[in-house]
This record gives structure tokens, C-alpha cells and sequence, in this order.
């Protein structure tokens, strides 16, 4: 069967999961730790060098990663094409869209994290959370590999929060008040901007700490944008079945 590797609180995992899920494409998940599970993971892929990033879903074709591609096959293999051929380069600009908004709050969540030194256990994984002093450690650790994995910008939380907010006013200019960005029916544009708010205010079945979640969360823009956050929810509740994890 075909096995998706993930973190079950990563916007770019549960973009692959909920595609999937709406494809109709039968799967199997699998947990990934980050950073311990790398080696492993390469040796799998037979990557011994260069970026590895999850999710990577693992197929009787070979291994694909990117949230994108891994829904444009499963559109292809599965009955419900919720990346239709026709609409491919539409949807396409709207996951740039999402990515940067990802991109964007990943980075200001991460530095948020790195001063606060509960979220910092917070993000550890499993026992190491229960280390003490050196759970914080480990999680700064976890911070300066993010730093470098993905090379963050310089800019600094006003610039971010601008960026984002140029994000949101066009998605809801494109929604006008309606539910689907691309006709009249959910398409990958839906979810990859409904995930693409992540960063912004993480939906409650985001399984993220007390703590942690006070730093995913711009308040400034929940309070400015509500009608997009009802609209990713309403989303949330009308198409997105309940997975484990």
C-alpha cells in the first residue's frame, strides 16, 4: 500500500493527508521524527546527501515528495481528481500562494519559539520533553537546525506579518464571500490555502502545545481576518474526516 511519511502537526503534511484523503487513494501514515529519523529515512530514499524533507509519499512508483506532486499523482491514480488537468496552472499559483504563507510563519514562529522557554520543551519529541534543562537545550538544538535547513530570511515580524496580510486580502478577494476559489466545487486551491492559515491561527485538531500555540497564533490577523478563519473552518468541518495521528 501506499505509505505517506509525515509529521502529524506540519501544514505541509496535513496538506498531503487531506489531498489524499479527498482522492480517495488509499494510504497508510507514518510518523516521522525530525532531525532522529533523518538517517533512516535516507537510507530509505537512498539519498545519502542533500535536503530531505517530509512528507514523501512512498508508491509502487517511486518515492514523491512535496505536498503538490504528491496529490497531482494521487489525482491521477484515484477517483476524485481534485487537481483537475484543466485547472492545474490556477491551482498551482494558489499553492506558490500557500507555500509562502507557510514559508513566511514558519520562520515567525520558530524565532517566537526559540525566546520562550516552555514552547522550546514544547517542541521536543517524547521523552526528551522530559529532560529538564536539557529538553530546552535539545529544543534550541531543533531551532538552529530549522534556521539552517530551510535558510531563513532577515526579516524581521513586521515585514512577515505585511507579507501575510497581502496573502490573506487575496484570498479573500478571490472567495468573495463564497466557499471555493476555482468554480463551484473543492478543488487542491480550497485546501492549500485552508492550510496555508496555519501559521496564522492552527485549527484545534493541530495537535501543537499550550504554549507553542500561542506563537502559531497572529492575533492581529485572526482579529482582521475572521471571515477567512470561519471559511477554513467550515472547510475543515465539511470535508476533512478524522485521521490518526
Amino acid at each position: 500500500m501506499n505509505t505517506l511519511v509525515g509529521i502529524s502537526y506540519s501544514p505541509w503534511s496535513e496538506k498531503a493527508k487531506w489531498g489524499l484523503q479527498l482522492s480517495g487513494l488509499p494510504f497508510r501514515y507514518q510518523e516521522y521524527m525530525p532531525m532522529l529519523g533523518e538517517p533512516a529515512l535516507r537510507v530509505r530514499l537512498r539519498r545519502p546527501r542533500g535536503k530531505v524533507t517530509v512528507p514523501i509519499l512512498f508508491t509502487p512508483d517511486g518515492p514523491i515528495g512535496d505536498s503538490l506532486a504528491i496529490v497531482e499523482w494521487a489525482s491521477a491514480h484515484a477517483p476524485h481528481a481534485i487537481i483537475p488537468p484543466e485547472l492545474r496552472d490556477a491551482i498551482a499559483a494558489w499553492n506558490a500562494r500557500s507555500e509562502r504563507a507557510l514559508a513566511l510563519g514558519r520562520e515567525r514562529t520558530t524565532t517566537h519559539v526559540a525566546r520562550d522557554p516552555e514552547a522550546l520543551v514544547e517542541s521536543v519529541p517524547g521523552f526528551m520533553g522530559k529532560l529538564g534543562p536539557l529538553s530546552r537545550a535539545i529544543g534550541k538544538v531543533g531551532v538552529r537546525y530549522l534556521e539552517r535547513k530551510y535558510a531563513f530570511s532577515k526579516q524581521d515580524d513586521e515585514a512577515r506579518v505585511e507579507e501575510l496580510r497581502e496573502i490573506l486580502t487575496t484570498l479573500r478577494t478571490a472567495l468573495a464571500g463564497g466557499d471555493h476559489l476555482l468554480g463551484s466545487t473543492l478543488t487542491y486551491a480550497d485546501i492549500t490555502m485552508a492550510v496555508g492559515m496555519q501559521f496564522i491561527s492552527p485549527p484545534d485538531r493541530i495537535r501543537v502545545g499550550k504554549r507553542s500555540r500561542v506563537h502559531w497564533t497572529v492575533p492581529e490577523l485572526v482579529a482582521e481576518f475572521p471571515d477567512l478563519i470561519a471559511w477554513r473552518d467550515r472547510l475543515y468541518a465539511a470535508h476533512r474526516r478524522p485521521t490518526k495521528p
